[in-house]
């Protein structure tokens, strides 16, 4: 009776120590995850930080070309040659600044939301920014000394390409948004090739 108290007795405590063993290694499995989840939340943190600063660095540049093309603005109007661009002119600077606008707002948008289908919309615009900007700097080269002063011209082009790199910081602030949120960088992807992937989540 004593020996079989006693081995029931080794029974109980072995099972008690895998037991103990079962909930340490379980605990420590939790230790480890709750480790990671923290280095995880720190890096999104820092990462957040550093956009937030590139992002404080590119208002500066919008200031800048925004105060540019006022500056440009500004001198057609006193010469009264806002009045002297042609129908086509007139409609290809509405759709640049339309474009451009487009693109910074939704970049905006996409990064204060953490949105990626906001900075796919900044992508998928990009090339059209681009055939658009280049279309109007042809088309105004195209002029000098035929249609308009070279004044004029002058004053035209700096609009032109002022309104194609706020469009392109809207692309640069797409980019940050997805390294923002998947930890991707993605500055020299091919934009097709990164647009699909983000839709299927790759």
């Amino acid at each position: 009776g004593e020996i079989a108290t006693l081995a029931s007795a080794e029974e109980l405590a072995r099972t008690a120590d895998e037991e103990a063993e079962q909930q340490l290694r379980t605990l420590a499995e939790r230790v480890q995850q709750a480790r990671r989840t923290l280095d995880s939340s720190s890096q999104r943190l820092h990462a957040a930080q550093v956009e937030a600063l590139k992002l404080s660095e590119a208002q500066a540049r919008f200031e800048d070309k925004a105060a540019r093309i006022a500056q440009a603005v500004i001198r057609l109007l006193e010469n009264d040659a806002a009045n002297a661009l042609n129908e086509d002119t007139s409609d290809a600077l509405r759709e640049l600044e339309s474009l451009a606008c487009h693109m910074l707002e939704h970049a905006l948008d996409a990064l204060a939301q953490a949105d990626l289908n906001q900075a796919i919309a900044v992508f998928e615009t990009e090339a059209r920014l681009y055939r658009s900007a280049e279309k109007l700097q042809q088309r105004l080269l195209t002029a000098v000394s035929t249609e308009r002063p070279a004044t004029m011209l002058a004053d035209l082009i700096v609009i032109n390409h002022a309104l194609e790199r706020l469009g392109n910081h809207g692309a640069s602030i797409a980019e940050q948004t997805v390294y923002v949120v998947r930890g991707d960088d993605v500055r020299y992807r091919n934009r097709e090739l990164l647009i699909d992937a983000l839709r299927h989540g790759e």
